[in-house]
């Protein structure tokens, strides 16, 4: 009897044993399988943090979203609305604010554009909801005005435009001159002062709006603004520095274009009278330039302009 009483006793141990074995072994499985989902829950399905589209212009913008703590990379999708979407992988960085740009847009087109976080060893996060933005065109100046003044200065003045990084004024005698201004205006500025006491006679001008240097992107020009000086009727150029021709922009970085009629070619001098460049494009390309001040001549079919140009890095 004593025989079987131990014999059932180490059964039940053994049992008991075996029991509690496998409950341990399903705690530590279902604790191991909670820690997984937590962290895949944490890590790994997520969505890229506030995105937002900036420093739209005429042909460029930038996509940036919050970076996601552990992605090893980002896929954007996007491309112009109603069209086939573009697929691009773009690997993360260190920064806390991620930065994509995209350049070659359209003027006038919406595009849109949605992303998503590689995350924990390839796994693949949510996409983001998509943003839409749309690339503005380079309008004409509107609301032309003219000021004269008792000493018979003017001030002409226009509404600014979005995106303009700039305004090229031509004028000159009216109704539409044949040989005319050119003045170069920056972005910040809307009006121009034509020193001095003009002589009596009529007058007109307009206005463009620069958005772009490279590639170089220009609006229509405006309908002429006429205005008359009182007395005798006389012709006169409308113009600032005694000159009718201009470098925009100036300063310039990579690209200037000369503004004039009739240009055959033109000539770039270092200060030290050096020739460095020469050709009979308007637009002229200054990368191989360093910065510094230079002398520009201009040759047309009846005159020689010369003019000074700045270059920066």
């Amino acid at each position: 009897m004593a025989y079987y009483t131990t014999l059932f006793a180490i059964l039940f141990y053994s049992v008991g044993y075996a029991q509690n074995s496998v409950q341990t072994r399903v705690t530590e499985l279902s604790d191991a399988n909670q820690f997984i989902n937590n962290s895949v829950t944490n890590h790994c399905d997520t969505t890229p943090g506030d995105h937002v589209t900036t420093n739209i212009t005429v042909n460029t913008a930038k996509l940036e979203w919050d970076a996601q703590p552990n992605a090893s990379s980002y896929i954007i999708e996007g491309g112009a609305v109603g069209g086939n979407p573009i697929i691009i992988n773009r690997p993360a960085t260190n920064d806390t604010i991620e930065v994509y740009p995209v350049s070659g847009l359209s003027m006038g087109n919406s595009y849109y554009w949605r992303i998503k976080a590689i995350l924990c060893d390839s796994i693949e996060g949510n996409w983001s909801p998509g943003d839409t933005f749309t690339v503005p065109i380079c309008e004409t100046p509107t609301n032309l005005t003219t000021t004269i003044h008792p000493n018979k200065s003017v001030t002409i003045s226009w509404d600014a435009m979005p995106v303009a990084i700039g305004y090229l004024i031509r004028g000159g005698t009216a109704p539409q001159p044949s040989s005319s201004e050119v003045q170069f205006i920056n972005e910040a500025a809307k009006t121009f002062i034509v020193t001095g006491s003009l002589p009596p006679g009529t007058y007109s001008w307009k206005v463009l709006t620069g958005c772009d240097i490279s590639p170089l992107v220009l609006s229509p020009f405006s309908q002429y603004s006429t205005f008359t000086i009182p007395g005798a009727s006389q012709k006169h150029h409308l113009q600032s520095k005694g000159q009718l021709v201009s470098i925009y922009p100036n300063p310039a970085n990579q690209f200037c274009s000369i503004m004039v009629d009739d240009l055959l070619c033109y000539k770039i001098y270092s200060q030290n009278g050096t020739e460095v460049l020469a050709g009979s494009e308007y637009q002229i390309a200054l990368s191989d330039l360093p910065a510094g001040v230079y002398h520009v001549v201009i040759h047309t079919e009846s005159e020689i302009f010369s003019e000074r140009l700045l270059i920066t890095r």
